[in-house]
C-alpha cells in the first residue's frame, strides 16, 4: 500500500489524532467524531440523538445539548471542539432547509433563530459558535484547545475574529438574501 501524501486528509486526521491524544489523555480519537456526527442526519424538528451525561475526569458533570444543523460550518466548529475535548452531548437537529429555526420552541431558546445553540445543564443557553467555544474552553480546561501563551492565544483569537467578522458573513444565506434584495431587485 502506498504511503499517503503529506496533503492527504487521512494523514491530516491521523496527525490530529496523535497531537490531540498527546495533549488530552481523555480524548478517544478522531474516529469518534465521525461516529458521533453520523447521527446528525436524523429527521424531524429537534430530533434527539443519544442522551449522555457529559463529563471529563475531575470536572463536575453536566448535560450538554447541542442544537445544530449538519451543513452549518459554525455548528461543525462546535462539534469539533466538543469531540476534541472528549465531552459527551445530546445532538438535536434543527433543519434550516425546512425552516425549523422558526419553530416557537427553538425561537424561545434563541430569538435570533440561528444555530448552533448549546444548552448546558438545562439552564445555561449559549448561541454563536465563537461564544460557545470560549465557554467550553473556560468550563472544561482539562484539554485546552487554545495555547496557554497570551501572545499565541491572542493570535488565535485574532484569526477567529477575522473569520467570524470578515469571511463568515459572506457565507450566510440571510445576508446574501438581504444583499440580493438591496442591490439586485
Amino acid at each position: 500500500m502506498a504511503s499517503p501524501s503529506k496533503f492527504s486528509p487521512l494523514l491530516f486526521f491521523h496527525r490530529l489524532d496523535n497531537f490531540t491524544s498527546m495533549r488530552c489523555s481523555s480524548y478517544s480519537g478522531i474516529s469518534s467524531l465521525f461516529r458521533r456526527n453520523s447521527r446528525m442526519f436524523s429527521s424531524g424538528p429537534f430530533s434527539g440523538g443519544e442522551e449522555d451525561a457529559s463529563s471529563q475526569p475531575g470536572d463536575s458533570p453536566s448535560k450538554l445539548v447541542l442544537y445544530s444543523y449538519w451543513q452549518s460550518s459554525c455548528s461543525w466548529r462546535v462539534r469539533f471542539a466538543l469531540d476534541l475535548k472528549g465531552l459527551s452531548y445530546e445532538y438535536r437537529a434543527v433543519n434550516l432547509s425546512k425552516r425549523e429555526q422558526f419553530d416557537p420552541k427553538f425561537e424561545k431558546l434563541n430569538p435570533l433563530r440561528y444555530v448552533p445553540v448549546l444548552l448546558d445543564s438545562g439552564h445555561t443557553v449559549i448561541s454563536d459558535s465563537y461564544a460557545i467555544l470560549l465557554y467550553l474552553e473556560e468550563k472544561y480546561p482539562k484539554c485546552q484547545l487554545l495555547p496557554l501563551s497570551p501572545q499565541l492565544r491572542a493570535i488565535n483569537l485574532q484569526v477567529a475574529s477575522i473569520v467570524s467578522s470578515s469571511i463568515q458573513p459572506l457565507h450566510m444565506i440571510s445576508l446574501l438574501v438581504c444583499l440580493h434584495i438591496t442591490f439586485f431587485l
